[in-house]
């Protein structure tokens, strides 16, 4: 009884035997053997699945996480005579979530401040400060304060399911926060900026920023006690706006936007918030889909993706 590892061309990479003192017994095993004495690429740049159609195991997954047991997906040394193969990938430079995260973020929470100084002050933020509108100073707080709890989430609240993502990741995200982080300011701190006519709709434009970091802050720490740390447990989240949506996060985020656009006004910051709209709900249509799966009759089916009552 062996384990063949093969490339997806079929070519293969390294042959082990399953009755052998030493034999690979996790996932986690399985992966430093073939750092070891396969094609020498590291644990975090391997991607091992099963061959397509193999559906043995009691999670029936094709993908071979880290931290659990090969018997899990069917490979057992009870299974007779019976050959297995497992397919390899390498999946290329890694960056770590949480490295792509505070990269991404540092971006905004540094831009939007200086756009604002050498748009209004040269190089002085003070003569910035007394020289700007009260919307374009309520629009660096606002923005600063979003993007500075965006990194503390990163540090001390998020728990990540998947440790690293393609470098590319990388430059892409930092391309589109940065970008739009320099395009919103220039627009909402330049001399010839136009302010909200009402105030009325500025005020209520705060409310909604307000309500809607707090109302995100509040779901993301309720993610974080769903998984306990080190681990990719994934468990259904009740209360809150939980009971309405599968991603409450993204609504709170949408809202806060919309509430940021609402004391500011700009083209640039409705675009900013559209097009991170459109992309939380790929991320929403995605996580609701997994939930159903994962859960099956147990996840509440009336539960909508990221709008209550509508979608």
């Amino acid at each position: 009884m062996s384990l063949s590892i093969q490339s997806r061309s079929g070519r293969e990479l390294l042959r082990l035997s399953l009755r052998e003192p030493g034999a690979p017994q996790t996932v986690d095993d399985l992966q430093q053997l073939l750092w070891l004495q396969g094609p020498r690429v590291k644990p975090l740049r391997q991607r091992l699945t099963l061959p397509t159609g193999v559906a043995s195991a009691p999670k029936a997954r094709s993908l071979l996480e880290a931290g659990h047991k090969l018997e899990e997906y069917g490979i057992r040394v009870d299974a007779g005579a019976q050959d297995f193969v497992v397919h390899f990938k390498d999946l290329g430079p890694q960056v770590s979530w949480r490295g792509v995260f505070l990269a991404e973020y540092l971006g905004p929470l540094v831009l939007f401040p200086i756009v604002f100084t050498l748009q209004l002050g040269g190089l002085d933020f003070s003569y910035a400060w007394h020289r700007a509108l009260p919307q374009q100073r309520a629009a660096l707080v606002a923005w600063t304060l979003h993007f500075a709890k965006r990194e503390l989430e990163t540090l001390f609240v998020h728990r990540f399911s998947n440790a690293t993502m393609p470098w590319r990741n990388l430059v892409k995200n930092c391309a589109y926060y940065w970008g739009f982080a320099t395009y919103v300011a220039y627009f909402v701190c330049h001399p010839r900026y136009t302010p909200v006519a009402s105030h009325i709709q500025f005020w209520i434009g705060v409310l909604c920023f307000g309500i809607g970091e707090l109302g995100n802050l509040v779901c993301h720490w309720r993610l974080r006690q769903l998984r306990p740390a080190g681990t990719r447990l994934r468990q259904i989240p009740y209360g809150f706006l939980f009971e309405l949506v599968s991603c409450p996060n993204y609504t709170f985020e949408v809202l806060a936007w919309v509430g940021f656009n609402l004391m500011t006004q700009t083209i640039a910051g409705i675009l900013f918030m559209l097009v991170g709209t459109l992309q939380m709900m790929i991320w929403a249509q995605a996580k609701h889909r997994q939930y159903l799966k994962e859960f099956g009759t147990l996840y509440p089916r009336s539960r909508k993706r990221m709008f209550p009552f509508i979608w």
